[in-house]
């Protein structure tokens, strides 16, 4: 991936951040914390895959990902305003799990019964 892309996906997170952090009134979104994780977008611009982390109740983080839907084309523009490019990406959202798989993963190693000097042999 170029330079230039990962720059822009950079930017875009960063924007992202701030804006559902500031300018997203939802009451929904009050419940929970909401992290931009990454971005990955097209070389063309056209889309930009969003990967949001939801900490909160796992029944909530389908509906915050639905919110974040409603208002891709409110901050879709914002994010036009800052980005100097001829196209600006639609966004898509995707809910991003690895957080509640490394806490599984740890929760599984935390529960197996290995003693220290195993490792010594």
């Amino acid at each position: 991936m170029g330079y230039r892309i990962e720059r822009v996906n950079e930017l875009i997170k960063n924007e992202l951040s701030l804006l559902i952090e500031l300018e997203l009134n939802d009451p929904r979104l009050k419940e929970a914390i909401i992290s931009v994780v990454r971005v990955k977008a097209t070389p063309d611009l056209k889309y930009a895959k969003v990967y949001v982390s939801v900490m909160g109740e796992n029944n909530k983080k389908e509906e915050i990902i639905g919110v974040l839907d409603k208002a891709k084309g409110f901050l879709r523009k914002s994010i036009a305003k800052v980005l100097n490019t001829r196209n600006t990406p639609e966004l898509i959202f995707e809910l991003d799990n690895s957080l509640d798989y490394a806490m599984h993963i740890d929760e599984v190693l935390a529960g197996l019964d290995i003693k220290d000097d195993e490792y010594d042999r």
